[in-house]
């Protein structure tokens, strides 16, 4: 029998970017660590990390599973015909796989169909279908392994537990390199995962049953950058060009949200809190190409981007693409602030100054690091001749931050937003045989 007494547990607290909420609940969990019968042997279930991964590698039938092989033998030949390394093969087989079994959305660490009927059926759970692609990337010579973890939503597991895990995906060594595929996610490349499996760390099995930790959170950084051209009109209309360019996850995000929607639905959700804007000749490049940069070209036409006053314009030279809220209002965090992975993103503008006009004041340039390399804003800003060029830029350099660091990243977004809301001011040139025509009336 055991007692427990605890007073003054704290309450959980909404807090933005936070990965689940109830991994940092106050809780008691019980896990069967070992049985001992009369006449029988200890059995150990959750002693170490080693023995989980061993008990799941054993029940779960991974041994049998990844040893088969004639049920896909010759379509595997026929994909692998013109492969000429092993980085071509793993692609290969990593596409063939998602093209030809389908996800039945239910999560788990084994083969509920088993491997082979989930092929012949085209469709199966996480565990039939990766592995599946474990065993047909090790039919190819590849080493290529079951990688145990847990989703989001099931937490994080901080001790030996079999119920700490409940999906698996695939760890495939290369060189010194383990990719990390995930072949249920139709627009994962390869060394991408889903959000839901993208939770700290994963157990990689070998044959033998023996295992080790990977880390789940990538290590690359992803990117979104947009290239914004523009010019005023005699009206006061601002109307010029966007290319914006979505790199690695950011593509991946772009491409989950925004799948299945026409043309004219994005560009009315691309209109939104621009203000009075109007979007057209849009065009996207890659956007189906998984692993591919997206390239997304649009005009656009604002009707309230400039206000004047007296002789002189004051313009937001970042227009719609200005930070102008940080995301950390709360005074203090209890929890780690959870970024899903490592990105820059920024802006590079091109502004034709309007003919009749001069630059009267421009924004100062900056850079701010938050706590030494944990992030880094630039803020550049040039002129030559009637063209103005500001060069932005946020590098958030890290998945997660600790609550301790919650400080220092509020005032780094603080920082952001006064900058770019900083505006270009332009006034009016005198026009000279005016002024001489009037001096001479007098």
């Amino acid at each position: 029998v055991y007692t427990i007494a605890k007073e003054d547990i704290p309450a959980l607290k909404e807090e933005v970017y936070v990965d689940y909420l109830d991994n940092y609940a106050a809780r008691i969990k019980w896990e069967l660590q070992y049985t001992k019968f009369p006449n029988q042997p200890m059995e150990y279930f959750s002693h170490t990390w080693d023995d989980v991964s061993k008990s799941i590698y054993d029940e779960g039938g991974y041994a049998t599973e990844l040893r088969k092989s004639n049920f896909f033998k010759d379509d595997i030949d026929g994909v692998l015909a013109e492969a000429a390394n092993p980085e071509e093969k793993l692609i290969l087989i990593y596409n063939f796989v998602k093209s030809k079994i389908a996800w039945n959305d239910y999560i788990g660490y084994t083969a509920e169909n088993g491997i082979r009927k989930a092929y012949k059926e085209g469709t199966g759970n996480t565990g039939d279908i990766n592995l599946l692609l474990t065993a047909m990337l090790r039919y190819a010579g590849l080493q290529a392994y079951p990688v145990l973890l847990s989703t989001k939503s099931n937490g994080v597991p901080v001790f030996p537990t079999r119920s700490g895990f409940n999906y698996v995906i695939v760890g495939v060594q290369l060189g010194e390199q383990i990719i990390l595929l995930d072949a249920t996610d139709k627009n994962a490349a390869p060394g991408e995962l889903p959000d839901r499996a993208r939770n700290w760390q994963g157990r990689i099995i070998q044959d033998d049953g023996k295992s080790d930790w990977v880390y789940l959170l990538p290590n690359y950084k992803s990117s979104k950058w947009d290239y914004l051209n523009f010019q005023i009109t005699e009206d006061l209309k601002i109307k010029g060009k966007c290319t914006g360019v979505y790199n690695r996850l950011a593509a991946k995000n772009h491409r989950d949200k925004y799948r299945g929607i026409n043309q004219d639905n994005y560009i009315e959700m691309l209109q939104e809190g621009k203000g009075d804007i109007l979007i057209s000749a849009l065009t996207k490049e890659n956007e189906h190409q998984i692993g591919s940069d997206i390239k997304e070209i649009y005009q656009f036409e604002i009707h309230n981007g400039v206000e004047a006053i007296g002789d002189k314009l004051y313009i937001n030279p970042l227009l719609f693409l200005a930070e102008d809220e940080n995301p950390f209002k709360a005074e203090e965090r209890t929890y780690p602030i959870y970024l899903n992975y490592p990105m820059k993103y920024g802006s590079t503008v091109n502004i034709m100054v309007p003919k009749g006009y001069k630059v009267e004041s421009l924004p100062e340039s900056a850079m701010v690091k938050m706590n030494e390399d944990g992030a880094n804003f630039k803020y550049i800003i040039s002129q030559s001749a009637n063209f103005l060029r500001i060069e932005t830029s946020i590098d958030l350099n890290k998945s997660i931050y600790a609550s301790s660091d919650y400080e220092y990243l509020k005032n780094f977004f603080d920082e952001i937003v006064s900058k770019h809301s900083e505006a270009i001011v332009l006034s009016k040139i005198e026009d000279r045989n005016e002024s001489t025509e009037l001096t001479e009336g007098r």
